[in-house]
């Protein structure tokens, strides 16, 4: 773990308790310890947000019960302020249901946008690799700490190392 410079944290469930903006326990006494010794990241698959949008045009569904783009920012810049950092963060909007259909793309996205390619989502690399661009770090240089498989497959697929994120947080210095 000696060659780690960077690292890019998934969000809910990682970070935050799910559909909150409260801090898991040992995150923020992570970050107070240790988080001036590396280059940080938040990627996050948001797919509540093409869920909504779906079922608000589909006019099916309570989608008032999902996130839109601007809920997931106050999220984001929440986690940066009770982080006491600038983190950049990534985040995939696109949905996919349970059956492996992806939502379209609504209405008000005009132009391509990676926030809404289904590429850009993990278990893909896509964003995970643009973090690392943004970090200005090669891959073997980052590790990606989450929660879900769809984590654990996007480190894999982009060079990167791995750890979960009850062990990372539970391990204390690692």
């Amino acid at each position: 773990m000696e060659n780690i410079k960077g690292i890019i944290f998934d969000v809910d469930g990682t970070l935050i308790e799910w559909k909150t903006t409260i801090l898991l326990p040992g995150v923020k006494e992570w970050f107070e310890r240790e988080a001036k010794k590396y280059k940080i990241s938040f990627c996050s698959n948001q797919g509540g947000v093409g869920c909504h949008y779906w079922m608000k045009e589909g006019n099916w569904g309570d989608y008032t019960t999902l996130p839109d783009e601007a809920s997931v920012e106050n999220t984001m810049e929440s986690i940066n302020t009770q982080l006491g950092g600038n983190y950049p963060w990534f985040t995939c909007y696109a949905y996919i249901s349970t059956r492996g259909k992806p939502a379209p793309t609504p209405s008000h996205v005009t132009h391509w946008m990676q926030e809404w390619d289904l590429a850009y989502r993990k278990p893909e690399p896509t964003m995970l690799l643009l973090a690392a661009c943004s970090l200005k770090l090669l891959p073997d240089e980052i590790m990606v700490v989450g929660d879900r498989e769809e984590d654990h497959k996007a480190a894999q697929r982009a060079g990167m190392a791995f750890m979960w994120a009850d062990d990372f947080f539970n391990e204390g210095e690692w």
